[in-house]
């Protein structure tokens, strides 16, 4: 697997030596954090099938240009996908096309397909009855997962913090599956959580001549109810990947070679990239397309969301940084994302012990682009990480920790990480049934009862810390995390341990540094803040800005305000004849 990108997408290709390319069509937003890692493990399995994939983030998502306000996202969404096919085509030489589309995904590669002719069969997971119902789900999901206080301008979406503009949703309600004009191949598999066989596009698709099967999708809704909470449908993607290579030759694609990529924006130049022992380990790197970077920072995962972060939040972030000159790479440690797992297996947790060996390969890396000066931001999980590679690897200059709901992992905080898991896919199912079912009352049921869940949510929390305290009882009066912090410090690290006002990880800090965390800011070089009216993933545009205000002054740079229009700065990147 190796980067590669085509009209200012950036996607992956999984080599094969088949005739039979695979573009993967994955959603938008909350949708496609919930799905990434799976479908990038479905495009593992079908290259082990032996045939050729292409997954790819579409334009003003993931890794790719552009924001939400770029306009006629459908139209620009499906050229992508155009785009996708002849790159495909071109780079490997395959003489046949399958699509595997998710969600919304999932209807657009189908109205490509209906349009392009030649795709020899697609897959459709969870594909959309009409658009219109659609718009009403993400507006149920909105207050279900990530809602603030952010009221969105007239016409406008917010949904875990991914903004939609009124055109974007407009456009999305429009959008009318089962009146697809013709067959979008001969050959299709619709899969969803429920029977598919009286499903409107499933009827219209049968009409047209399609070969249509249809199978429930076991585990959907847990590998859709959260990036950090998802379990991968081993069952269901074995099935897609072993129907979208059947009866497909095993030769007729060129070898290809992975060239330098390279995609530039305003104030920023982009390569995604392979590092590590292996190059087992993805990241992108991030930078400004003028001068040479003398400081770095590396940008670790939040729970098991890939690298672009929640709410896109972390490439946000990386690009407000290339802007003021400061490089940064964000990467996924192992296991996460886009990154292989390590041998050993245990970077199935997020708290495993090596995936600290992940940060110092990072590092390593930076060092090949000749920058020394290397700080380290982690949110959540990579708070934690963040903090131990600190301790362990002596290059790290500086720390920003976020949101850090442990400093130490023990049994009791893995046996209510499960228990959350379990119970997650659950509740936010029932949740959004219930919003759905009674959407007239959505609002008003919302604000009646988030402060209530809050409340549990946050007394659990709490509680569960209690019983983390009660269970490291024999430490004695030994305090190693402060030990460790008093490390830092005399090392000259400078850190910064920013929390949400109400965060639930402030019950650790001040278990080990006193009330408000008061013994920390005693040693030289560390510094408290907290971001007010903002929740654990800064779901709030707001939250992020002021996370990346803090950043800068950690790192002691002025952000440059742009005052004038950029100048286009010239990279290597691929191209579809590359």
């Amino acid at each position: 697997m190796f980067p590669v990108s085509f009209e200012r997408c950036v996607g992956w290709l999984h080599p094969a030596e088949g005739a039979r390319g695979i573009v993967i069509c994955g959603s938008i937003g909350f949708e496609d954090l919930c799905g990434h890692k799976s479908l990038a493990i479905l495009a593992d399995r079908i290259a082990e099938g032996g045939q050729p994939v292409l997954r790819f983030d579409y334009h003003g998502a993931g890794d790719s240009i552009g924001d939400e306000n770029d306009p006629d996202r459908i139209a620009v969404w499906k050229q992508n996908i155009r785009a996708a096919i002849a790159y495909l085509k071109d780079r490997t030489g395959v003489s046949e096309i399958g699509l595997v589309g998710l969600r919304l995904g999932a209807t657009l590669a189908a109205e490509v397909a209906a349009e392009i002719g030649g795709v020899e069969r697609i897959a459709l997971i969870a594909p959309l009855a009409t658009g219109k119902a659609y718009v009403r789900e993400l507006k149920a999901l909105s207050r279900v997962i990530g809602a603030t206080n952010e009221e969105p301008a007239p016409g406008e979406m917010i949904v875990a913090g991914f903004r939609m503009s009124a055109q974007t949703v407009a456009d999305l309600g429009k959008l009318e599956p089962a009146l697809i004009a013709a067959s979008p191949a001969p050959r299709v598999l619709a899969t969803g959580r429920e029977p598919l066989a009286v499903h409107p596009v499933v009827t219209r698709l049968t009409a047209l001549g399609c070969d249509v099967a249809t199978e429930i999708f076991d585990g959907y809704d847990a590998m859709m109810c959260d990036p950090t909470a998802s379990k991968t449908p081993d069952s269901a993607l074995s099935r897609i990947a072993n129907w979208m290579v059947d009866g497909a030759a095993r030769e007729g694609a060129r070898p290809v070679r992975c060239v330098p990529v390279g995609l530039a924006g305003e104030d920023f130049v982009e390569s995604p990239i392979r590092f590590g022992k292996g190059h087992e380990l993805a990241g992108v790197y991030c930078r400004s397309g003028s001068g040479t970077p003398r400081q770095a920072v590396i940008i670790l995962n939040a729970g098991a969301i890939h690298h672009v972060g929640w709410a896109r939040g972390s490439v946000e972030l990386a690009r407000r940084l290339a802007a003021s000159g400061v490089a940064s790479l964000r990467i996924d440690v192992g296991g996460l994302g886009d990154s292989f797992a390590a041998p050993s297996g245990a970077s199935g947790s997020l708290y495993a012990p090596e995936l600290a060996g992940d940060i110092s390969a990072a590092i390593d890396w930076l060092e090949t682009q000749c920058i020394r000066d290397v700080s380290v931001m982690g949110s959540c999980s990579g708070a934690f990480q963040a903090f131990h590679a600190a301790v362990a690897d002596a290059r790290v200059k500086r720390l920003a920790l976020v949101n850090q709901v442990c400093f130490v992992w023990n049994a009791t905080y893995q046996l209510q990480f499960s228990a959350w898991r379990a119970t997650k896919s659950t509740v936010v199912s029932a949740a959004l049934e219930d919003e759905i079912q009674a959407a007239e009352d959505a609002s008003r049921m919302f604000n009646r009862l988030m402060p209530v869940a809050k409340k549990f949510a946050k007394g659990s929390l709490n509680a569960l810390m209690s019983l983390s305290q009660k269970a490291s009882s024999g430490l004695g009066d030994s305090n190693m995390v402060e030990g460790w912090l008093e490390t830092l410090a005399a090392r000259g690290v400078k850190v910064a341990m920013i929390y949400s006002d109400h965060d639930p990880g402030l019950a650790d800090l001040e278990r080990w540094f006193g009330p408000k965390g008061e013994r920390a800011t005693t040693l030289p070089g560390v510094e408290m803040h907290t971001l007010m009216d903002a929740d654990h993933m800064l779901t709030s545009r707001t939250a992020r800005q002021e996370l990346g205000t803090l950043l800068f002054g950690l790192l002691g740079v002025e952000e440059r305000i742009r005052t004038t229009e950029p100048v286009a700065v010239p990279v290597q990147s691929e191209s579809i004849a590359a």
